[in-house]
């Protein structure tokens, strides 16, 4: 399976920064571009693309978003929605976001997320944070497996289970956050040594992590520059034994909670 890589933008809002990154990252390799109804920037991520093909760009860009929770009882109206914010006629990707509390309620949106693409709303679809038991279940009921499942991951929480469970499956493994506790992560000896060993910093190491791995990873910024260096750092192969080390950090540390306990809207 193709490891890829996605642009990520939670938390940019500001449409001349999306336009800059989102040309970059298009323009340096990027696979796709992530985002989400719940980061509320998709009419950004839309104006912002707009702007770019009327100044002449026109390379394909391939857009991620993903459907929170308290949509799943009409996904196709959530995806008619995303589309109407990101100004397309439909999704390149699309993922159910997290967990609901009710198991009945990702089945069915499920359900509803396959019917959707084969009315040609979306050309591929997945989901984000779902454990085993969910993605066997949803299983049984449809004999449809997601494309990709995006899953916290980084040397602070690697979670080997879900990761073979995921490959067993042909499921793509995306890594969200994959710089972990990246606060501390800069103050780490081993992290700085290794970053020296390879020319690259603290953050390139735990990228190259999740590439070297063979993982896929939607990584965020709002520097133009940091788009180049982090797509360079994925292509950054580790030794086997620095990985080995590297897994040594694993603490299983979560940054939020996978889910569906409040709606971030509000």
């Amino acid at each position: 399976m193709k490891k890829r890589i996605g642009y990520g933008t939670f938390q940019i809002r500001e449409v001349n920064v999306l336009k800059e990154c989102i040309k970059q990252a298009v323009l340096s390799g990027y696979d796709f571009i992530d985002t989400a109804h719940v980061y509320r920037n998709e009419e950004e991520i839309g104006k912002a693309i707009k702007e770019l093909e009327k100044e002449g760009f026109n390379h394909r860009i391939v857009i991620q978003t993903k459907v929170w929770p308290q949509f799943y009882e009409n996904v196709k109206d959530a995806i008619l929605l995303s589309c109407q914010k990101l100004q397309v006629k439909k999704l390149d990707m699309c993922l159910l976001h997290r967990r609901h509390f009710n198991l009945n309620m990702d089945i069915s949106a499920w359900e509803q997320l396959i019917q959707c693409k084969k009315e040609g709303l979306v050309d591929e679809i997945g989901v984000s944070n779902y454990d085993r038991d969910a993605l066997d279940i949803i299983y049984q009921r449809t004999k449809v497996y997601p494309t990709s499942n995006q899953i916290e991951l980084s040397v602070n929480n690697y979670r080997a289970d879900r990761v073979a469970y995921n490959n067993s499956k042909n499921i793509e493994v995306q890594a969200w956050s994959p710089l972990g506790d990246i606060v501390d992560n800069q103050k780490n000896h081993l992290l700085i040594e290794m970053s020296k060993k390879y020319g690259t910093d603290v953050a390139g190491i735990l990228i190259a992590f999740i590439g070297t791995l063979g993982h896929s990873i939607v990584v965020k910024t709002s520097s133009v520059q940091r788009v180049i260096s982090n797509i360079n750092s994925f292509q950054i192969k580790l030794e086997d034994k620095d990985i080995e080390e590297l897994k040594k950090l694993n603490t299983f540390k979560i940054k939020f909670s996978e889910g569906f306990v409040y709606d971030l809207e509000e």
